[in-house]
């Protein structure tokens, strides 16, 4: 169990960089149809890999808890790890989820001419701001998993 969390965690990670690195590497797209299609390779990614993952994570994640020592409440590293996942998994499939979602029916509907338009620009920082936030909370989240810090909760000892 604990290789399949660090599979799926990695994956998780590596998702995350690919859509950071779409987001600053690649070159603004020169036709209506290339720009829609960057948006659904962006979208199919976070989609089919990054929320596959982070949900796999997490449930393996639990199960670790759950058939360990650990236990769900015993280590505040743990406590953290869940909270903190389960809000990056939820505002993913909500607010930065809708965004891509907008984004796409706006270079569809628009156009080149979504590159001017406001909500279209409004989700393009959105990206550009919460992608490398969420890579930070994931680094985070494996230093916890590695270096398993702070003592036991005192309810728990």
């Amino acid at each position: 169990m604990k290789l399949l969390h660090v599979i799926f965690s990695a994956s998780w990670f590596g998702g995350n960089l690919s859509l950071i690195l779409l987001n600053f590497m690649t070159p603004r797209p020169d036709t209506a149809s290339a720009l829609v299609l960057q948006h659904v390779i962006f979208h199919s990614i976070a989609t089919t890999i990054v929320a596959t993952a982070s949900i796999l994570s997490l449930l393996s994640g639990l199960l670790l808890c759950w058939k360990s020592s650990w236990g769900f409440f015993r280590h505040r590293w743990v406590v953290v790890k869940i909270i903190v996942t389960l809000v990056v998994i939820v505002f993913c499939a909500t607010i930065s989820g809708l965004a891509i979602e907008e984004t796409i029916e706006l270079s569809r509907t628009l156009g080149m001419e979504a590159l001017h338009n406001e909500a279209y620009l409004g989700n393009a920082i959105l990206s550009a701001v919460v992608q490398p936030a969420i890579f930070a909370i994931l680094v985070f989240l494996a230093y916890l998993s590695i270096f398993k810090p702070w003592s036991k909760r005192k309810s728990a000892e």
